[in-house]
């Protein structure tokens, strides 16, 4: 739902997404590739607050996860 057309639903998701990197940490190592790539994309968002919620969920990815593992993701996407 992060690439949903309406603002909302996509903040929200975004919002989500922040809380179960935030609460799972280490366990969502799997999940990094994808989320990334959306959020990246998001960042890009003519919507400032959808930006806003994508660069500080990206933030709580990047302190959640094995740093090894957020810097390969970021490094093959961005």
């Amino acid at each position: 739902q992060v690439n949903n057309l309406r603002s909302k639903v996509a903040c929200f998701a975004i919002g989500t997404l922040g809380v179960l990197f935030r609460t799972l940490k280490t366990n969502m190592d799997y999940e990094v590739d994808a989320a990334a790539c959306v959020l990246l994309r998001r960042m890009a968002d003519s919507s400032e607050f959808i930006r806003k919620a994508a660069n500080q969920t990206l933030g709580v990815m990047v302190q959640s996860v094995t740093p090894a593992r957020a810097m390969t993701a970021l490094m093959a996407i961005g």
